[in-house]
């Protein structure tokens, strides 16, 4: 909504703005530790084609800090079936790294590591729910032609983490 009258500038005095979203796709995250498999399994179905970023953590055993990656590449490195929510590897975790130059890891480490699927993707959930709605508004006001007061709130529903801006 905008009112009719305006500032010497042309800017409405007042303007109200609202909206409301309701997710089309969900945000995933899965973690897999390598066990020497080539399929797993990711924990929603349905995924969005191309939304994957797929790489291969390698993890200190003693602190489970990330000590190199490798990104891997669609149908050289593995296939994905969108609809069953299910990655195919072509090779084993490990070998990946080993023939991967860029970790910058000596073999020798390379022994005691812990190797990690990490698969970040979008999903269709399917599920029309409002309870899971984005939305927000915006006020702005003019207080005569030099100074304006607004304010803005936006909340956003999530699986783990809610978000609100003000």
């Amino acid at each position: 909504h905008q009112s009719m009258k305006t500032n010497k500038w042309g800017d409405s005095k007042t303007e109200v703005r609202a909206f409301l979203s309701e997710p089309q796709t969900l945000f995933g995250h899965n973690e897999f530790l390598g066990t020497g498999g080539r399929v797993y399994s990711l924990r929603h179905n349905d995924v969005v084609q191309g939304s994957e970023k797929i790489v291969v953590e390698i993890r200190d055993p003693d602190s489970g800090l990330m000590t190199s990656q490798v990104i891997l590449n669609p149908y050289t490195d593995y296939e994905f079936d969108y609809l069953a929510g299910r990655v195919v590897l072509n090779q084993s975790l490990t070998t990946f790294v080993l023939t991967d130059s860029n970790t910058g890891i000596d073999r020798d480490s390379l022994s005691q590591s812990q190797y990690y699927l990490v698969v970040d993707y979008e999903y269709n959930d399917g599920i029309t729910n409002l309870s899971d709605a984005t939305y927000g508004g915006r006020v702005n006001k003019w207080i005569g032609d030099h100074f304006a007061v607004g304010g803005t709130y936006v909340e956003e529903r999530r699986d783990t983490t809610d978000y609100s801006l003000q």
